[in-house]
């Protein structure tokens, strides 16, 4: 991304900046909260406590994954709904069962998926709602990975990271050793510091000042606590507002409560399911189970809404409007 060039959805709409602000804002506070809680990236123990946010967490930004809907044209037949509704469930119900059963195999695929969408998205998001002109070529993805691999990467080659995927489930911890965890994250700095060169010579300091903070929260702040104020605060916040201006010309307390109420449905229908799940297995009788099927849950329908996203992010690189 290059330096802001033209308004697109920013300077109108009331909630724009509260929304850009949320997620780097936030990460000072998280970081000194580590501190006092000992609770940082070094932390070999993984308090109930973190386990329960990131359970909370999951469920606050699972509804901006559930409205997928919203980015299809508003005269779409119900026929071609139906059909899309019941692709999109299969996509989901398949990647998640495939989670369940071989976690460690398919924990590296969604990796792969998640930093790629994670990237694209908030590059895309930043765009839109700064109306920040998108760089080309080697300089895009240059900031696409670095953007989809610092929030994911960092915490995850963490000297607390091993702990706490074999709190969640024994099995993630199977793909990671220190050798390869040691050199994903001097690869991942190293995209991160290429990229902040990038923002600065293109005279954009908010995408420096923006990946500096989460660069921080990578390297200082416990996995589980730093990926879920990502997750929620930063990503969701911001494809939320993305969508509320889509669906009703407008980024407003209003649009964005919308969209979020749009998204309850899902949430509910997922807390059903692992409620359900918990009386159905009697292994099933801590908060670690929660957040694994959660987890599980969460990235089996992150596979359908990934591709939703991508079509809804080239469409509006095209400059598309909904008819």
């Amino acid at each position: 991304m290059q330096a802001p060039t033209r308004t697109n959805i920013a300077g109108h709409h009331d909630l724009v900046k509260p929304v850009m602000n949320l997620g780097p804002t936030l990460i000072l506070p998280v970081i000194l909260f580590s501190f006092a809680t000992q609770t940082t990236a070094f932390s070999q123990k993984i308090p109930a406590w973190t386990i329960t946010f990131a359970v909370i967490a999951l469920a606050l930004g699972t509804p901006h994954g559930a409205v997928d809907d919203l980015v299809l044209a508003k005269k779409t037949p119900a026929t071609t709904l139906l059909k899309l509704a019941i692709i999109y469930t299969s996509i989901a119900a398949l990647s998640a069962s495939a989670i369940l059963w071989k976690p460690a195999t398919m924990f590296l695929g969604v990796l792969v998926m998640t930093i790629w969408h994670f990237g694209t998205g908030d590059v895309q998001a930043a765009s839109e709602l700064l109306g920040l002109k998108v760089s080309s070529g080697f300089r895009y993805w240059i900031h696409v990975l670095a953007a989809g691999s610092v929030p994911v990467l960092l915490p995850l080659t963490s000297p607390a990271a091993i702990s706490t995927l074999r709190s969640i489930q024994p099995k993630l911890a199977q793909s990671f050793s220190s050798y390869a965890t040691n050199n994903v994250r001097m690869v991942v700095l190293l995209i991160a510091f290429v990229s902040l060169v990038f923002h600065l010579l293109g005279n954009n300091i908010r995408g420096a000042i923006e990946l500096s903070t989460l660069i921080a929260l990578g390297l200082v702040v416990a996995p589980l606590l730093a990926f879920a104020t990502y997750f929620t605060f930063w990503h969701a916040t911001r494809h939320t507002a993305r969508l509320a201006f889509s669906a009703h010309g407008q980024v407003t307390r209003l649009s964005m409560s919308k969209v979020f109420i749009h998204g309850l449905p899902a949430l509910m229908a997922i807390s059903a399911v692992l409620i359900w799940l918990l009386t159905r297995d009697s292994l099933l009788s801590s908060i670690h189970q929660w957040l694994w099927l959660g987890l599980a849950i969460t990235w089996g329908l992150t596979v359908p809404h990934m591709i939703a996203v991508a079509y809804f992010d080239r469409s509006s690189r095209k400059g598309l409007r909904r008819s």
